[in-house]
């Protein structure tokens, strides 16, 4: 069986991201970020300037590059802090309560953040107040060598490269997959079927 290592703190260990601002797309836990400067100071990797994640990614969503500087993320859920229903027991559950562990960000259109080089509007909300279509405005282009882009990805749980979209693009980023009990059971336990 195929093991798969899932680490929401290694954002890799490229050499151009030193001194560059790391913007991850769809962190799962963005809460864990928090200790990837000390991980990569344990590991004695070079360290970003600034390290930013937009979403948890916790369910799909469009990625839409509007003109030079913004990037606007649309929720295919309810809202950017959803959780597609994955199954009875997965992950993705976990990451979600620790996302809003700290609170609900209850927005509504119109709210701005100014977060130094980024302003976060919220152009969309949902019923309960929790934003599902956001706007990303950088203080400087999204092509600028300063940025090293990154993506969550869910089949190789680890963080790679992402490639951001042309002026007027979209890409979209899918959420988790739906995983029965008997897999995750197989996978968490190295089961193999027709075995007990």
């Amino acid at each position: 069986m195929e093991t798969m290592k899932t680490n929401g703190i290694d954002v890799g260990n490229s050499p151009d991201a030193e001194n560059k601002n790391v913007i991850v797309i769809n962190a799962p836990c963005p809460l864990a970020l928090l200790y990837a400067p000390s991980y990569k100071a344990y590991y004695h990797q070079p360290l970003p300037k600034t390290m930013r994640a937009l979403v948890p990614g916790g369910t799909s969503f469009d990625v839409q590059r509007t003109d030079d500087k913004t990037l606007v993320i649309q929720s295919k859920a309810p809202d950017i802090f959803s959780c597609d229903n994955v199954g009875p027991i997965h992950g993705a559950y976990v990451f979600r309560a620790g996302n809003l562990l700290l609170g609900k960000p209850r927005c509504k259109k119109g709210d701005r953040y100014d977060l130094g080089g980024l302003t976060v509007e919220v152009l969309e909300s949902d019923a309960s107040d929790l934003p599902s279509r956001v706007a990303f405005r950088f203080d400087t282009s999204l092509d600028s060598p300063d940025f090293h882009w990154l993506q969550y990805d869910r089949r190789t749980q680890s963080y790679q490269p992402f490639k951001i979209p042309a002026s007027g693009q979209s890409v979209t980023l899918s959420g988790p997959r739906y995983v029965t009990l008997a897999k995750f059971l197989r996978q968490t336990f190295g089961m193999s079927r027709g075995k007990n």
